[in-house]
């Protein structure tokens, strides 16, 4: 419990709860334990990273960019956002959206099964096959286009999310 109840900010119970799975795993070498530096495995790491065998180099797909990032403070206001103290955070890895997009099917199209009996039933497997997607894309190739505007209209249906989504915490229990 002295974990959970150290450090500036009290740590979470999942967080506990983790590293008592960790130390509690079969594969968990006490003196692994003694021997770890927070310092050389960053370095180790930065390493990794600037040589051309990584996982997050360019040949990947990988991009390298610097964010910022608005940092509120309870209790002040300012009078717009971009008044407010901004963080930057250098080399964060990521992709480029319009790769992403580029590797999604473009054509839309509704999909049937035919059962035993004969009737025909709508499946509804992807998002770019839904009845409202198909709706929008026939509903924008119907827009006036300019007289020599040959570029195909599409629709991209994009759905964002993190793998450490979190909304609350309840105890034990989180959405």
């Amino acid at each position: 419990m002295a974990y959970h109840y150290s450090g500036i900010s009290q740590q979470s119970v999942t967080e506990l709860q983790h590293l008592t799975e960790f130390i509690g795993d079969l594969l968990f070498n006490n003196s692994d334990a003694n021997s770890f530096s927070h310092t050389w495995e960053v370095k180790n790491i930065d390493a990794y990273l600037q040589k051309k065998s990584n996982l997050f180099c360019e040949e990947f797909g990988w991009c390298q960019s610097a964010i910022k990032v608005r940092l509120p403070k309870e209790g002040q206001k300012w009078n717009t956002e971009t008044e407010t103290p901004e963080l930057e955070i250098p080399r964060v890895y990521h992709h480029s959206i319009t790769d992403i997009i580029e590797t999604f099917n473009m054509t839309l199209y509704h999909e049937f099964w035919k059962s035993p009996d004969g009737h025909n039933i709508k499946v509804f497997s992807k998002a770019y096959s839904s009845t409202k997607i198909v709706e929008i894309y026939v509903e924008i190739n119907n827009l006036p286009h300019e007289a020599r505007d040959d570029l195909k209209c599409t629709i991209a249906s994009l759905m964002f999310w993190s793998n450490a989504t979190h909304l609350a915490n309840f105890g034990n229990t989180s959405l």
